[in-house]
């Protein structure tokens, strides 16, 4: 008897050995998600959107091989420090705030209105209280996604109101009515002194950007919104079938089939206009400031590519965990960011949990020195 339960021990401890090199596996996918464009292997992007499970279950196996006193507990514990990078961009150590010049420094907002239809109440109050906030905060800069003036505001008299002079907005098509107003727009305080666009494939406008004349300064200022996902009614009962166990009602092969197809759809688009922005950025004869929705996780090949060229905020400023910027009913991620130039220093990072939208506004305090 004995003997068979010391065999038992043996086969569980390497079937537990086996999990732990698969999760090690998976968890440099999830790296290579970074780095490998979906349109050549889009699979390894679902990788990259799990990594924070795939990350939880590595730290499952160190936790188990230390209680264990087991020399495999280096399997998972490399494999976390190599993905150094990607860790900090959830969870960013900093000692101190960085120490800014008050009279050289810019506040700068991003905000996905969600066309200020989020809950589904009254457009025109969830639009005002949204804009109570927003002059509260006084940014200088503000970036709008989703945006849509509501009752009797225009875009200039909203940014007046706001105290924000200067406005340049794009719709996301170009609408046979010139009047209809549904895109990005671009608030400023600052004289703007140049305007542009970028589209995608299908014709779309996906960012937008300004210069601004700020003190002796010219910056360059982006409002973009990848595409998203496009989840629908039925993805979204699904999901909640999924959560409440509901196994009469779910159609699993249907259910995700739907949701990888979309997803895989995403992945690609956003892809492309990834290296549409990224290019553009290169070739601004200033510094940037880039705020909107990338609709993509920090571990995706959009936030990598877009990181090479600017710094994230959220990274350099940041506190501990900040969460998801997302707030809709699927599990989400930081999805919403705010970079700038490397030469440029960043401080006071915050997100605001506010429910006027599906998304939450955030804020920098920026300094070009």
């Amino acid at each position: 008897m004995p003997a068979k339960k010391g065999r038992r021990v043996s086969w569980l401890s390497k079937f537990m050995i086996f999990l732990n090199i698969l999760m090690v596996l998976a968890l440099f996918c999830s790296y290579g998600a970074r780095y490998i464009d979906p349109r050549m292997c889009w699979p390894l992007a679902l990788a990259g959107l799990a990594y924070p499970i795939i990350l939880i279950i590595n730290l499952f196996f160190v936790v188990l091989w230390l209680v264990r006193w087991k020399k495999y507990i280096f399997l998972s514990l490399i494999s976390i420090l190599i993905g150094w990078a990607e860790l900090m961009t959830i969870f960013p150590i900093h000692f101190s705030d960085p120490q800014l010049p008050a009279e050289e420094t810019i506040k700068m907002m991003t905000y996905n209105t969600h066309g200020f239809n989020y809950p589904k109440t009254d457009k025109v109050v969830t639009q005002n209280r949204a804009l109570d906030f927003i002059r509260k905060e006084k940014p200088g800069i503000l970036c709008f996604q989703e945006f849509k003036p509501r009752g009797e505001y225009t875009i200039k008299t909203l940014g007046d109101t706001l105290g924000l002079s200067y406005s340049y907005q794009k719709n996301y098509l170009e609408y046979k009515d010139k009047e209809v107003v549904y895109g990005m727009a671009i608030y400023s305080k600052y004289p703007i002194l140049q305007t542009g666009f970028l589209k995608d494939d299908r014709n779309r406008v996906f960012a937008i950007w300004t210069d601004i004349a700020s003190g002796k300064d010219t910056l360059r200022i982006y409002n973009c919104h990848l595409v998203s996902v496009r989840f629908g009614t039925g993805d979204y009962s699904f999901y909640e079938d999924l959560k409440n166990q509901s196994t009469e009602k779910i159609d699993y092969k249907g259910g995700i089939f739907k949701i990888v197809k979309k997803l895989k759809r995403a992945f690609i688009s956003r892809s492309g206009q990834t290296d549409r922005l990224v290019t553009s950025i290169g070739q601004s004869p200033h510094p940037v400031l880039l705020g909107g929705d990338l609709n993509d996780s920090p571990f995706s090949y959009s936030y990598h590519h877009l990181s090479g060229k600017l710094k994230d905020s959220y990274r350099e400023a940041g506190k501990g965990w900040s969460g998801n910027t997302f707030a809709g009913q699927l599990p989400s991620y930081r999805i919403d960011y705010l970079m700038f130039s490397k030469k440029m220093r960043a401080g006071n990072y915050q997100k605001y949990q506010i429910d006027y939208s599906d998304h939450y506004p955030i804020s920098i305090l920026i300094t070009k020195r």
